[in-house]
């Protein structure tokens, strides 16, 4: 079984690394050429993965049509606001029946789409199989073949374990769920509360308060995942808390900097001028926020941040409402 991954950035490359390294046969498909052949002449991606060596056996290539061909796993790892143009660019390629795996995690703006709503709508005339990679995964550490855990889920179980038997590899072991929005929300949601753990870090609030934001923060994306009738224990797992706490700690991600480049002073627009990474929480921010008026559920710390991040408001105040919120039970 071939596999095609859609996009060169960490992840996806990290993914084909892992892959290549078991002996699949791994293809990427990016659209800059000098990246396609850094990757598979000197086996690296000094972009996007620095000092990270990458298997001799991965290839990639700008050619869509050539890449395509019996190439039945496809892995989608772009960027969630893009995946919609991209797809329809990519779906008269695809051919009918494929497996289609999305790790992107976010929720598209416009629509307030999940991916694997994204991708139902797009491809409504192509029949195919979808299912959802998530879980606590840095992309550098993952093509270093360090030992890692993550979630694989889609509606159909026979889907989502013949794709695990597939995908694991002995550095990455693959769980199955059959849970889509659960884990779809547990990826996304992440990295707003990283965001808001990153800005209290800015601001030099503690440990305390870290801990406070992780926990207070996934009973937030709990209370979403009960209005989308996902399953509560979903988000005691890797896509929820095994994401949230390495999204919020670790030194590695993106979303976590970002906010504590917000707290030491530094402005947005700075911040992402100065980045060619893209730090997905700013975009799903202002999603979960719309999402959470069209269901009518308190998300505070979303909420905080949305004003912070789009209207303008001060970033110490928005924490200070966090702690001032009337008293009530946990």
């Amino acid at each position: 079984m071939k596999i095609l991954i859609l996009g060169t950035g960490a992840f996806g490359t990290a993914l084909g690394s892992s892959f290549a390294s078991k002996g699949l046969n791994v293809l990427l498909l990016g659209r800059k050429k000098e990246l396609t052949e850094e990757i598979n002449t000197q086996h690296r991606n000094s972009k996007y993965l620095p000092n990270v060596s990458l298997s001799a056996k991965l290839q990639a290539t700008t050619d869509i049509a050539e890449a395509f061909k019996g190439r039945k796993i496809i892995i989608s790892a772009l960027p969630s606001q893009k995946t919609r143009e991209t797809l329809e660019k990519y779906k008269q390629y695809l051919e009918p029946n494929s497996y289609i795996v999305c790790v992107s995690k976010g929720i598209e703006q416009e629509s307030l789409y999940f991916m694997s709503q994204v991708f139902e709508e797009v491809l409504k005339d192509i029949p195919f199989k979808y299912a959802i990679l998530s879980g606590p995964s840095f992309a550098a550490e993952l093509a270093k073949e360090l030992p890692t855990y993550v979630v694989l889920a889609s509606k159909e179980e026979e889907t989502a374990c013949f794709l695990q038997e597939i995908l694991n590899t002995p550095s990455l072991r693959v769980y199955t769920s059959t849970d889509v929005l659960g884990v779809e929300l547990g990826g996304a949601g992440k990295n707003v509360i990283a965001l808001v753990a990153g800005c209290s870090e800015g601001l030099s609030y503690g440990l305390n308060t870290q801990a406070a934001i992780i926990t207070r923060g996934l009973a937030e994306l709990a209370r979403m995942g009960k209005c989308l009738n996902a399953k509560q224990e979903t988000f005691a797992g890797l896509s929820g808390l095994g994401d949230l706490s390495l999204t919020c700690t670790g030194n590695l991600s993106r979303n976590r900097s970002v906010g504590i480049r917000l707290g030491q002073g530094e402005t947005l627009e700075q911040i992402m001028q100065s980045t060619h990474s893209v730090a997905e929480g700013v975009h799903t921010c202002l999603s979960l926020y719309h999402l959470s008026l069209k269901y009518e559920v308190e998300l505070p710390m979303t909420r905080e941040l949305y004003k912070v991040l789009y209207e303008k408001q001060e970033l110490a105040l928005g924490l200070q409402n966090l702690w001032q919120r009337k008293l009530r039970p946990e």
